[in-house]
């Protein structure tokens, strides 16, 4: 109950079986109404399946894993409201077999922080996956010239780059 971050305890079958005042406060739920409930009360619907995956991959190949470790999660509270969450993990082995043991960090604010940032930022930024553009903040949809995000989001970085640049630019990040 000491700890700043919410601290919740699961078995093997992914059933919590301790949580401490953080949790309780992160989530609006009592303790009583969360000991033997399945984790995923926690997870937000859209997510539930593949936190099921993970979880199952961690409890085959446990390991700690610290905060601020880049997975992006979410948490459900109790009336429906999903946030961001960081999480750390580690196991316990006990009477009872092993527990997972989470931390749990809302970063609610940090996130918005961070947006508020990279929204604000006089520098052109995107977020890209496979080379695909995912996000742009408003400086670089207006260096480019586009008409707003929209029509950034889902191009291939590829086209953003000046033809005659494009095999150098390749290059240096497939070297990177």
């Amino acid at each position: 109950d000491v700890v700043p971050d919410a601290m919740v305890v699961v078995d093997r079958e992914r059933r919590i079986v301790a949580v401490n005042r953080h949790a309780e406060r992160m989530f609006g739920y009592e303790r009583d109404e969360l000991n033997g409930q399945p984790l995923e009360v926690l997870v937000p619907e859209r997510s539930r399946a593949a936190h099921a995956r993970q979880a199952e991959e961690y409890v085959e190949h446990p390991r700690a894993r610290p905060l601020g470790n880049g997975l992006k999660l979410e948490g459900r509270r109790r009336d429906g409201t999903a946030f961001p969450v960081d999480i750390s993990l580690g196991v316990l082995e006990t009477s009872r077999g092993m527990l997972t043991v989470a931390a749990l960090r809302d970063i609610s604010g940090s996130e918005a922080s961070y947006r508020g940032l990279v929204e604000g930022s006089i520098q052109g930024m995107l977020v890209h996956q496979d080379g695909v553009v995912q996000f742009a903040n408003p400086a670089l949809v207006h260096m480019l010239g586009y008409g707003g995000a929209g029509a950034l989001v889902g191009r291939r970085v590829d086209d953003l780059v000046a033809p005659d640049d494009r095999a150098r630019v390749r290059a240096l990040r497939e070297a990177w």
